[in-house]
C-alpha cells in the first residue's frame, strides 16, 4: 500500500512491477504531473484518461459568502489543493479573507493545506490521506 501521495504511489508501482508496461492513469482534467512523470521516467508507458473535470466558480456562492460573513461556519473540509486555493482566492475577492482565516480548516494532506496556511489560516492535517482520518479531525480531543 502506498503512503497516500502520488510520489509514494509511483515508488510502490516501480517496486512492484517491471518497467516497460503500459499503465492507465484515470484522472481529472486538472491534475498534477505525478505520478505519471516519474513513472514515465522509469520506463513505463502512461496513458492518461481524463475521466472528469471539476470546473471552478468565479465567485463564492451566495450562501457560502453569507455563512462566512455571519460566522455560521465552524469548520471547512478540504480534499484538494486546487479547491483550497480556489476558496482562498474567492474569499479574498469577496472581502472575506479574515472570515475565512477565522474558521477551522481540516485538510486531507499538507499539500492541500498549503494555500490555506500561505493565506494565514490555521489548518489541521489528517493523520493519513483518507476521508476517515479527515473526519476524525472533527472529533473533540479526549
Amino acid at each position: 500500500m502506498a503512503d497516500g501521495d502520488a510520489a509514494a504511489l509511483s515508488r510502490l508501482i516501480r517496486a512492484s512491477i517491471p518497467p516497460g508496461l503500459t499503465l492507465l492513469h484515470v484522472t481529472a482534467r486538472h491534475r498534477k504531473e505525478e505520478p505519471a512523470a516519474s513513472l514515465h521516467a522509469a520506463g513505463f508507458v502512461v496513458i492518461q484518461w481524463e475521466a472528469y473535470e471539476a470546473q471552478a466558480l468565479d465567485t463564492l456562492p451566495v450562501a457560502a459568502a453569507e455563512a462566512l460573513r455571519t460566522g455560521q461556519i465552524a469548520a471547512a473540509l478540504h480534499y484538494s489543493r486546487r479547491s483550497a486555493d480556489l476558496v482562498v482566492r474567492l474569499a479574498e475577492a469577496a472581502g472575506l479573507a479574515a472570515n475565512l482565516r477565522a474558521i477551522s480548516h481540516l485538510c486531507l494532506s499538507a499539500d492541500v493545506a498549503a494555500p490555506l496556511t500561505a493565506a494565514g489560516a490555521a489548518a489541521l492535517v489528517a493523520e493519513d490521506p483518507s476521508e476517515d482520518a479527515l473526519l476524525k479531525l472533527l472529533d473533540p480531543p479526549p
